[in-house]
């Protein structure tokens, strides 16, 4: 019965292990999913005002409002 046991502590270990592993790997896709969500908002925000400031020269002045505004 000793084994047995033995053999169920194993399983049990191995199945927290698992679980753990598992959250671990959920946590990390995530994680990365939202840093490529953020990166690919900023690129795209940096490129939009790039973009309107090489277009409208005069506009200077709002578009320097605008960046106070976000940051």
């Amino acid at each position: 019965m000793a084994k047995l046991e033995m053999m169920m502590m194993v399983m049990f270990r191995r199945r927290i292990f698992v679980v753990v592993v598992v959250v671990v790997v959920v946590v990390v896709v995530v994680v990365v999913v939202v840093v490529v969500v953020v990166v690919v908002v900023v690129v795209v925000v940096v490129v939009l005002l790039l973009l309107h400031h090489h277009h409208r020269h005069h506009h200077h002045h709002q578009r320097h409002r605008l960046e106070v505004i976000l940051l």
